[in-house]
């Protein structure tokens, strides 16, 4: 990391309200900030719920959301670039929610677009650099079931990250995670294990292959001001890559 001396000074005003109508739910957000660098910018965000039944719940949010730069990314590293653009996005997302005893099941589908994203470069020093555009698209479905202190979950999402304009897939963003955990718990002892799984992506060097990995953790309130944590995280000493490396 390099060395420097320089400040961000931000300033922001936040502004939220919810109003429910029997089965409907409205919440609109607003955001006023001001950069010492990077001027004023005005965000914002609608959400829409409908309650079918205390069950079962059916949504629609909608937003445009701004973040700049960080010190690091433009000053701190050898790949720090001081001419970064802030990002700029707009979202939609749509799902739903519901619970039938103790199954509890959830989706989610978006649509993400950013201009000037934030990325590295493909060539040596790998400087950050603005994208014009880019475009994330995908859906998220999750599904719990927890009785008796016995508990069940998994997740997974398929994302599509892309270059807007060439349609080329954005580094190190795999398309497809899975997420499955289960174990016991009560309020005091409990322990459980995980399986962490992401498929293959790409980098400045070629393909990136995919993954699993399996966690276990557990604990134990000894007194009510005293609770021991155990984590073992890739039980199974798994090797794998999140990207590649240029050590020059």
């Amino acid at each position: 990391n390099k060395a420097y001396n320089k400040s961000l000074e931000n300033k922001a005003i936040y502004l939220q309200n919810q109003w429910q109508y029997a089965q409907a739910t409205v919440v609109l957000a607003g955001r006023h900030e001001d950069y010492d660098s990077f001027g004023t910018h005005n965000t914002g965000s609608i959400n829409l719920g409908y309650h079918f039944s205390p069950e079962q719940l059916v949504y629609v949010n909608a937003g445009t959301a701004f973040k700049a730069p960080d010190l690091n990314q433009l000053y701190g590293s050898s790949s720090s670039n001081p001419n970064l653009k802030p990002e700029e996005s707009r979202s939609i997302e749509f799902g739903s929610k519901h619970q039938l005893g103790a199954l509890k099941f959830n989706t989610a589908f978006f649509n993400n677009q950013i201009k000037n994203l934030i990325t590295y470069g493909s060539t040596a020093p790998y400087a950050l650099s603005n994208l014009q555009e880019a475009r994330s698209k995908g859906f998220e479905l999750a599904a719990s079931v927890q009785q008796n202190g016995l508990f069940a979950n998994i997740s997974g999402s398929y994302i599509s990250a892309q270059d807007k304009a060439s349609k080329k897939n954005l580094d190190r963003r795999p398309r497809h995670t899975l997420t499955l955990s289960t174990g016991y718990q009560t309020s005091q002892w409990g322990f459980g294990a995980e399986l962490l799984a992401k498929g293959h992506t790409q980098d400045f060097a070629g393909r990136i292959g995919g993954y699993a990995v399996a966690n276990a953790n557990a604990y134990w309130q000894i007194i009510p001001s005293t609770k021991l944590r155990l984590n073992i995280d890739n039980i199974t000493d798994k090797t794998y890559s999140g990207g590649w490396v240029d050590s020059g």
